[in-house]
């Protein structure tokens, strides 16, 4: 297939190919997982796993930057920092939960910021504590204080960015519940400035730290 063509369902062939990779690999780690899913469907392939190739899916819905309105939906997109000469890196390809619109942008839980073993126990719990107050598998119950408030969510801390509508560079890729778990595994970060795993690092850090408690602006 040309890769400038339409690729139906490439969120349900890499939601099979995960499927069959873990009943077959159980007792692997989460990185050997995501590794496995890169080898599989990786960026030298026509089904790279890109942004571009995402949203040239004809399955998946986009929406525009002022329809990112659903608090506790998943989003994907291309984002240009404003804040870039002074930062020490930010992703250029945000995979988000929105927890608050602002007037000239939102704030996010942007899961690319964790290691693969933090991420999933910070989607865990999230899906746990939305459905004990009241949200639903297919839209996270989110506030940043709930986020702040709940030690099972210490993991969000460095995950919390402030986006604005303006430096948003492309469309947006709303994401089907059924793909979540899907799509925070792929690595279709972006890191600029640096490599994911310092920034993973960082992140670490940041977890441990328990006076860290703010957003950190415009990545």
């Amino acid at each position: 297939m040309a890769a400038n063509t339409s690729i139906p369902g490439l969120f349900d062939a890499l939601t099979r190919a995960a499927s069959t990779i873990r009943s077959s690999q159980e007792s692997r780690s989460a990185d050997w997982f995501v590794a496995r899913m890169q080898s599989l469907m990786g960026d030298k392939s026509p089904n790279g796993l890109t942004y571009d190739n995402l949203v040239r899916d004809k399955a998946n819905k986009l929406v525009s930057a002022q329809a990112l309105d659903q608090i506790g939906s998943m989003y994907m997109f291309l984002y240009d920092a404003k804040w870039k000469e002074t930062l020490p890196y930010w992703d250029s390809v945000p995979l988000i939960f929105i927890v608050r619109r602002m007037t000239n942008g939102f704030i996010g839980i942007n899961l690319h910021y964790l290691p693969i073993d933090y991420r999933s126990q910070l989607f865990k719990a999230l899906m746990d504590i939305s459905i004990k107050n009241k949200g639903t598998p297919q839209q996270l119950r989110l506030s940043y204080a709930l986020l702040m408030g709940t030690a099972r969510l210490r993991y969000a801390k460095p995950c919390i960015k402030y986006y604005l509508y303006s430096r948003l560079r492309s469309r947006v890729l709303n994401i089907d519940p059924k793909y979540w778990e899907t799509a925070m595994y792929l690595p279709t970060d972006k890191f600029m400035k640096s490599t994911k795993r310092k920034v993973w690092a960082d992140s670490r850090k940041i977890i441990g730290d328990p006076t860290f408690n703010r957003v950190i602006p415009g990545r």
